[in-house]
């Protein structure tokens, strides 16, 4: 496996560099879609293309029946203006994979070449599954409701994110990770009164500047 990996070293820091190159918006991955679907097709991956609009499911079967691992990668960017100066840098105006999904998606293409090269050496399947609008639109939902967790269906399903440790470390941990933002709403009620009886008064504003302090901490 490891000689597999160090040959496809090179062309899967291009397909890296190349996705930074051209980041998309969430549902709006069509030429990244194009880059991922060629590239599952090439190592000799089952390919279906349009799930929830723009992602991509790669299917590698085993030599035999067996259990369904799904492999999830994100595949959108975030509207935020690259700064940097490196030669592959954002060609895009206002756009970037300042998340990583570029190295997720290039991951999970390099685990589909593999896999495939592996084929007869284990039984079940390896669904790589590319999906678009992670970031705040929500493109998981759309694509289960495509039918991504069946044919064949998934008994396990698995994912990851770059992050700050040891080139060539991976982190495994039990129990949330990271954070994930939601959204909500709080109302405050306060009563009104005099200022020279504030004793009597409720101040919703100080209220407020304690819950914000207490949910900093």
């Amino acid at each position: 496996m490891k000689a597999i990996i160090e040959q496809m070293t090179d062309e899967l820091i291009e397909i890296r560099r190349s996705l930074h190159q051209s980041p998309e918006l969430g549902f709006e991955e069509y030429a990244t879609a194009r880059l991922i679907a060629d590239c599952l097709k090439s190592a000799g991956a089952e390919v279906t293309e349009g799930v929830a609009k723009t992602g991509v499911v790669g299917l590698v079967r085993g030599r035999a029946e067996g259990k369904t691992l799904l492999i999830r990668a994100d595949i959108d960017a975030l509207p935020v203006q690259e700064e940097g100066t490196a030669a592959y840098r954002s060609q895009t105006d206002g756009v970037m994979h300042a998340c990583g999904h570029d190295v997720h998606t290039s991951i999970s293409l390099g685990v589909a070449k593999v896999m495939c090269a592996l084929r007869d050496t284990f039984d079940g399947n390896v669904k790589l599954v590319f999906q678009p609008a992670e970031e705040s639109l929500g493109g998981a939902l759309p694509m289960i409701e495509a039918g991504v967790m069946e044919n064949p269906k998934v008994d396990g399903a698995a994912a990851y994110h770059v992050w700050d440790l040891p080139l060539g470390t991976i982190g495994i941990k039990s129990g949330g990770v990271t954070a994930s933002p939601d959204h909500f709403h709080i109302v405050i009620s306060g009563k009104g009164g005099h200022g020279a009886m504030p004793e009597l008064c409720v101040n919703p504003i100080a209220i407020g500047s304690e819950i914000v302090s207490r949910l900093g901490k």
